[in-house]
């Protein structure tokens, strides 16, 4: 999901809002692989960390790219049904 994130939105800069409404999904693939066809440039980094402890340890995960970046403190939870805006959501649910 975080890899995926970073290059849809931001090495691409696919906009999520396509997704709405009921051909939106449709057009949202087809501005992503448009936009993969005609990409030039872009990088995604992933970083592992393993501490270890007793219990097994803790794995810290980074994942960054070269796009322009957001905060994700000021993102909204999606409304049920919302075709967008899962994805960090299920992250959070997953680690802490």
């Amino acid at each position: 999901e975080l890899y995926t994130n970073a290059v849809d939105h931001g090495v691409l800069a696919c906009e999520s809002s396509l997704k709405r409404g009921p051909d939106g999904f449709e057009k949202y693939q087809r501005q992503r692989q448009q936009r993969l066809e005609t990409l030039r440039h872009g990088s995604v980094w992933i970083r592992f960390d393993h501490q270890p402890q007793p219990d097994g340890g803790v794995l810290q995960i980074c994942v960054r790219d070269d796009g322009a970046g957001f905060d994700p403190e000021t993102l909204t939870p999606p409304a049920p049904g919302e075709p967008s805006g899962r994805g960090l959501a299920l992250v959070r649910a997953f680690c802490e």
